[in-house]
């Protein structure tokens, strides 16, 4: 049919039918074509642009081999040898500081490598020994590609309405069939050079085209490699243009070479059916494709998944694991951070209560309050850079402004430090160090418009409170109705598909007598009366402010039931003990908005193992003058805390550490937050620097306990 159609057009004098022999090694030839661009596409899907490069830089190597063995090439020269040997050295620079990679991508990487070398030796020889115009090669490939292809296609789950779903414009058209007649020029030519060069000078032409790629991937995407492993890259570029083709041997001495078990010539391959070859690759390719199914959530060939278009529905987030953490040399503490000296340490600061709090703002009520409110504490103010300079409380506290200019004086003692963002929620980690390193047992974290009300939790540690709590009926409690919301209202980050679930809102009927010791109490959560803690969905629909009316019962304080979860915040939170203080680290690689939520979440299960509770204030100790905010830029900081937080919640609820020491639990538990897409790996690294700088701070982490 296809003939027909060219025949019609008048193209048959360059294009002339395949004859058997050629059928057969041009279905291989197709299968090998179809292989290589899928096990490519697999691979860019699961890794950075840079790692395929830098991989496919150490082909040539290993072609060259190929190239003596069956091709009838000399061996490279001294000056091409050490070109081949400096790509695979820079390569192995790459794998140094490039090799957080899961299982699934190294067997894709390893399975495009293979595929490419063989294909690039294989297609060399049928092009030498064919008779077929470069434009029939190139032809046939393409043909014979198809129906390999429409198998892929159905066998990747893509929804039968896709077409449906594609709406493109006249100028959209135009750009996708632009790249289908550059992709048959490109194959047009890459036939024509492989008849002209050696497999091995082919694959170093490849090589040399990457520069272009790796300028595109930089300005049009974010996911590439570090630093050194780009340099590393740009060597290994630099490196191929050393290398000079190999010629021929005249003749080919294969009594020379009778240690290889085969014939030194690739026609050897003619002994072997074609068909065969070509049903292998593509038993391998299904075999590939029938193992990673389970991963087809984090790798989407679905149209409706990448575009978020449906006809139907949208998409949940399962929490699954959609890659796997490998320790890099960048997650290792360095050097400078093995000093015994904490760089947090202060000579004119030591209390054993603090308030810590990061801020953008002038001076405000709410922090005036404090020194105001509490005397006895060391009140400590984070600044960022898009704050200001200066920063003056006047009080009977211990004050002090952490400044910009101070932080940037101590980058050079602390990795912790320098990783830490500008302009993020996050920085307010350096300030609950500070504070550990100069002595807090306790820490008020509030934010500068939480205004203290009353300070009856932060001057009477030692006082008589009645503990009251409910039994654990669901994995997540909202406690706003049960501490008297006089609105229908819900924490911010409690999951969305439980505001309505009543089991999760217990009542004053069901509460009870707690024989939890107010000791072991370890961070207690205040509410904040007129514009309290809610996420934006609910202040773009509902009114405010509202306040909490508590509730007659003498009881103070309710302690969270240790099989619950419940959101709490870095706005108006007690952290009462210091053997809690551990847990207090914000991550970073996620906004501000969803930052202290997670930090909550996953404070509540680690300190579980530590026998250490949960507990809410009954009556707010603040009031909340909010600072402008945009609810719509609210609401699209908050998208992971909509889709997330139920299936966070069900990770915590189903982990159990491996390790019986805190400090390696909380990594452990930050890994599988990675891998499972709720952090990025910056806070794989962070967590292990923070643990390095508490250590260096001479904190002593609390032991486990026998409660899972």
């Amino acid at each position: 049919m296809a003939l027909g159609t060219l025949d019609h057009f008048g193209f048959t004098s360059a294009i002339s039918p395949l004859e058997a022999a050629e059928r057969e090694r041009f279905t291989v030839v197709a299968a090998l074509f179809v292989t290589t661009l899928f096990a490519n596409m697999k691979c860019l899907q699961l890794a950075n642009v840079d790692t395929v490069i830098c991989i496919r830089m150490t082909c040539p190597l290993l072609v060259s081999l190929l190239d003596y063995l069956f091709l009838g090439r000399e061996l490279p020269t001294r000056t091409s040898t050490l070109a081949l040997v400096a790509t695979c050295v820079s390569f192995a620079s790459f794998l140094l500081v490039e090799q957080n990679s899961s299982w699934i991508t190294i067997f894709w990487l390893s399975f495009w490598y293979c595929a490419m070398v063989f294909e690039t030796v294989f297609v060399k020889f049928v092009v030498s020994d064919s008779s077929l115009s470069t434009a029939a090669q190139s032809f046939y490939q393409n043909l014979l590609a198809i129906p390999v292809l429409t198998v892929i296609w159905f066998s990747t789950e893509i929804p039968t309405s896709v077409f449906e779903q594609i709406s493109l414009s006249t100028s959209e058209f135009s750009l996708v069939l632009s790249t289908c007649i550059l992709g048959l020029g490109m194959s047009y030519l890459s036939f024509a050079v492989r008849e002209r060069v050696s497999a091995t000078s082919f694959s170093m032409l490849g090589n040399t085209c990457k520069l272009i790629t790796i300028l595109t991937n930089y300005v049009l995407w974010e996911k590439h490699a570090t630093g050194v492993g780009t340099i590393s890259v740009l060597f290994c570029l630099a490196s191929s243009t050393f290398y000079r083709q190999a010629p021929l041997r005249h003749p080919i001495n294969h009594k020379a070479q009778s240690w290889f078990p085969a014939p030194c010539t690739i026609k050897a391959t003619e002994e072997v059916n074609m068909r065969i070859i070509a049903a292998g690759l593509l038993g391998i390719l299904a075999l590939g494709l029938h193992f990673t199914s389970y991963f087809r959530s984090s790798v989407n060939w679905n149209l409706e998944e990448q575009t978020g278009v449906s006809g139907v529905s949208g998409k949940l987030f399962t929490g699954a694991q959609v890659r796997q953490y490998f320790p890099s040399h960048d997650d290792r503490p360095s050097k400078k951070n093995r000093s015994t000296s904490s760089p947090f340490f202060s000579d004119h600061m030591s209390c054993e209560n603090w308030a810590v709090c990061t801020t953008i703002f002038v001076e405000s009520d709410a922090v005036r309050d404090v020194c105001k409110i509490l005397p006895s504490y060391c009140l400590l103010v984070v600044a960022d850079k898009k704050g200001p300079l200066e920063y003056f409380i006047d009080g009977n506290c211990t004050f002090a402004y952490l400044s910009v200019e101070q932080q940037e004086d101590m980058l050079t003692d602390s990795d912790f430090i320098t990783e830490t963002p500008w302009n993020h929620f996050g920085r307010k980690n350096l300030g609950y160090l500070f504070a550990i390193a100069n002595g807090a047992k306790m820490i008020w974290d509030f934010d500068d418009d939480n205004q203290i009300i009353s300070s009856k939790f932060f001057l009477d540690q030692a006082g008589e409170h009645q503990l009251v709590t409910v039994e654990p009926i669901t994995s997540m409690l909202n406690p706003y109705p049960l501490l008297g919301a006089k609105k229908f209202s819900w924490p911010r980050g409690f999951p969305l598909d439980g505001i309505k679930n009543e089991a999760s809102q217990p009542s004053v009927d069901d509460l009870r007598v707690s024989v939890v010791d107010f000791e072991r109490v370890g961070v207690l959560q205040s509410l904040a009366n007129n514009d309290p803690d809610v996420d934006a969905i609910y202040r773009l629909q509902r009114d405010l402010p509202f306040s909490f009316k508590g509730w007659s019962s003498p009881a103070s304080v309710f302690v969270l039931p240790g099989a619950s979860f419940a959101p709490w915040n870095a706005q108006a939170t007690l952290f009462r003990m210091r053997d809690a203080l551990w847990v207090s680290y914000l991550p970073i690689s996620i906004h501000g908005r969803v930052s202290d939520i997670w930090r909550s979440y996953i404070a509540q299960r680690l300190l579980r193992n530590v026998c250490i509770h949960i507990a809410f204030a009954v009556e707010p100790l603040v009031v909340q003058h909010r600072n402008q905010h945009s609810y719509l830029a609210d609401f699209d900081a908050e998208q992971d805390l909509y889709y997330k937080s139920g299936k966070l919640i069900e990770l915590l609820g189903e982990w159990t550490a491996k390790s019986s020491f805190p400090q390696e639990q909380i990594v452990e538990l930050f890994r599988i937050l990675y891998e499972r897409d709720y952090v990025g790996i910056k806070d794989v690294r962070m967590i292990e620097l923070w643990i390095s700088e508490l250590n260096r701070a001479g904190y002593i982490f609390p032991k486990s306990c026998s409660v899972r």
